[in-house]
């Protein structure tokens, strides 16, 4: 990523209600929804969850001004009231080693399976179709015209990006099955891809 000044978010993070070392636990954690989200997930929810962040990203629609990744973050209240029964038994998730489930309908199963990881809804926003992590550490966002754009890997960089510019996101090239940066500039990250397809199996 590109040398960044991170104060301005800092600054955000707190007004919101973010603290160094913000630890918030779940009720829900020692049961099934430990084993369906993975580690860096769960910590993520645990330090930014329930976290409301205003963008500085603006554009006029029709004379207002609209803020375009202003985003709530999901968290514990969102693990608290999930259903631990629902859970195992809706389990949609992408596993690499299972035969593509062509009837899921999903845009972050069909994406998860293009990259070979689960994405997980980390964020919900106003232009978006929202905010995704995978188990490494990855942040990703679906646009509303249903491109995956890989947006950094690590929390800190991911927020910043997503409030004040995305200059160093990546976009899923969705037919040739490769992440695309800017022309002529050598990707500086290399997010996940699904090493077993050859083509989109989807199209």
């Amino acid at each position: 990523m590109s040398k960044v000044n991170y104060s301005k978010l800092f600054n955000k993070l707190k007004a919101a209600g973010w603290f160094e070392g913000r630890y918030i636990h779940s009720e829900k954690e020692s049961t099934s929804l430990k084993e369906y989200f993975p580690t860096k997930i769960l910590d993520f929810f645990r330090e930014f969850g329930d976290l409301a962040l205003k963008s500085d990203l603006s554009y006029i629609s029709h004379g207002t001004e609209c803020f375009y990744m202003d985003m709530n973050i999901y968290g514990i209240s969102m693990l608290n009231s999930i259903n631990d029964n629902s859970i195992n038994e809706e389990d949609d998730r992408f596993n690499i080693n299972d035969p593509i489930n062509f009837g899921e309908d999903a845009q972050y199963y069909y994406y998860s399976s293009l990259i070979g990881t689960n994405l997980f809804a980390v964020a919900g926003t106003k232009n978006s179709l929202g905010i995704y992590m995978d188990e490494f550490g990855n942040f990703y966002e679906i646009t509303d015209i249903t491109q995956l754009i890989w947006i950094a890997n690590n929390p800190i960089d991911a927020l910043e990006q997503l409030l004040y510019g995305t200059s160093d996101a990546l976009e899923l090239n969705e037919e040739r099955l490769e992440w695309m940066g800017r022309i002529n500039e050598p990707l500086k990250y290399n997010p996940p891809i699904n090493k077993n397809l050859t083509e989109n199996p989807w199209r």
